[in-house]
């Protein structure tokens, strides 16, 4: 093998020339392909460029060469988590926990029990790794989350003296200041608690500053716009059959406001109905409107590209007549689009009173969207969501039913009727116990709230940290929320 060329190739890869770095890959393979270097650094390269299938390919491929590459299995849990295919990134987490107790591979072995509902699993890990490393303080938080690790003054202590040390991680700053606002919320002070919580949203913030400025300036200043380059007259040809007869529902509210809970609700017991959760596919469009804002013309393609990427993590059957919901945040973007690709598609939009959001999203660490780290970028944002709502219902008369959270709670069972009415699903008394289960599996910041019994009355503990930003909501209408 040339290790030379290989060199500049990880060179062009971590400077993200991807094509550059392929090519230089691939031509080394050619040369020689007995080393399972270039398969493992071509496996990557498919990873970082979120093509999860191909990325298993030349993964396995590196395998073959050597199974003793513990970097591997990580990259292939991983590959095989971003597919959605559990049962397979278990086992690869798991037969690389066997080469190599490394920290990374068993806190996503961990994750990974966490949302699937394997909770006694996910504590033994988190223990492990506390165990074997106590100023591990994602493990604490994690520990703390479900309901092991006692927040006491030991604990807090030695989380200051952690976050004093310059060399801190970045792990550690985020989860340390996670804790904190967790002890100062059950004190019941609200001002120190804001404080710890904008401190770990300012660690994110600053690790991600360029990609979350460039990305937010696409969010605030164009795709806000896209719904100007909708044509309600655009013809969509192919996949004829597919797009005709299925049924999917898309879940478009924006995040803390039920939504999990509704498509938990709507899939329990529905033999014909896959749950998506985030699946972003349809964030295809917003990809390529990024390339030329002229996509219309490619919308034939587009929308292959969507149908392929749904069958791809299982949502959609060639072989079954199966129907999914996806609840991703993003797709209120392209609703005239999705519903001109599947015009039998429904929507259904969560609402909640605006400050429960708000402090839910600041209380998380919704860490990839880079709009959820300030409270301006967030009000921003959901005022950014109505507008586009009230756009695709006014403009183009889609139907979106608005579904209140605070109703459900007050009245589940008629609430829960009108809901499962409008998607055309049957209502059954048993709905009640719909989670109950444990072992579907939920990835977002609502694993653990979901599974716990419903609330019989709204929990109003929100109100006082909200009290101290309500002046940034005045200026915006839908402050005026009630229930």
């Amino acid at each position: 093998m040339d290790q030379n060329k290989l060199n500049k190739a990880i060179e062009f890869h971590k400077v993200h020339n991807f094509n550059s770095a392929r090519s230089l890959y691939e031509e080394i393979i050619s040369e020689d392909d007995s080393n399972y270097l270039p398969f493992f650094f071509l496996g990557a390269l498919e990873l970082d460029l979120q093509n999860y299938q191909g990325a298993i390919k030349y993964l396995k491929l590196s395998l073959e060469k050597n199974a003793n590459n513990f970097h591997t299995y990580l990259n292939l849990g991983t590959a095989y988590y971003e597919l959605k295919d559990y049962q397979n990134c278990k086992k690869y987490y798991e037969l690389g926990t066997k080469i190599n107790q490394n920290d990374e591979l068993l806190q996503n072995l961990a994750t990974v029990y966490k949302d699937t509902g394997d909770i006694d699993k996910a504590i033994s890990l988190y223990k492990k790794i506390y165990n074997n490393n106590p100023d591990d303080l994602k493990a604490a938080y994690w520990l703390h989350n479900l309901k092991i690790l006692t927040l006491d003054k030991d604990l807090k202590k030695k989380i200051k003296l952690i976050l004093k040390n310059k060399n801190a991680s970045y792990t550690n700053k985020l989860f340390g200041n996670m804790l904190l606002s967790k002890y100062a919320n059950k004190a019941s002070l609200y001002k120190d608690e804001l404080k710890f919580i904008l401190n770990f949203h300012d660690v994110v913030h600053e690790h991600n500053k360029n990609h979350f400025e460039t990305k937010k300036n696409f969010i605030f200043n164009d795709l806000k716009n896209i719904k100007q380059y909708y044509d309600k007259s655009i013809k969509i040809s192919g996949n004829e059959e597919i797009r005709d007869t299925i049924k999917p529902i898309f879940i478009i509210s924006h995040p803390r406001t039920g939504s999990t809970l509704v498509e938990k609700l709507i899939t329990y017991n529905q033999n014909n109905l896959v749950p998506g959760e985030e699946a972003s596919v349809c964030s295809i469009i917003g990809d390529e409107f990024f390339k030329d804002k002229n996509f219309n013309s490619r919308i034939d393609d587009i929308s292959k590209k969507i149908i392929y990427k749904y069958q791809s993590i299982g949502l959609i059957s060639k072989k079954e007549k199966i129907n999914f919901t996806d609840k991703s945040i993003d797709s209120v973007y392209y609703l005239g689009w999705i519903k001109s690709i599947f015009p039998n598609s429904k929507f259904i939009n969560c609402t909640r009173d605006p400050r429960a959001s708000i402090v839910s999203i600041l209380r998380n660490n919704l860490g990839s969207q880079s709009w959820a780290h300030k409270i301006n970028d967030i009000t921003k944002y959901i005022d950014d969501f109505y507008d586009l709502i009230d756009y695709w219902q006014k403009e183009h008369q889609i139907e979106i039913y608005n579904f209140k959270y605070e109703d459900l709670i007050n009245n589940f069972e008629y609430e829960s009727r009108k809901l499962m009415d409008f998607c055309s699903l049957k209502w059954s008394k048993n709905i009640i116990n719909f989670n109950i289960p444990t072992k579907f599996t939920i990835r977002t910041a609502s694993n653990l709230q979901v599974r716990q019994p419903m609330y019989k009355s709204v929990d109003r503990e929100y109100e006082a940290l909200a009290a101290l930003f309500e002046n940034d909501l005045r200026k915006y209408k839908w402050s005026n929320y009630s229930f």
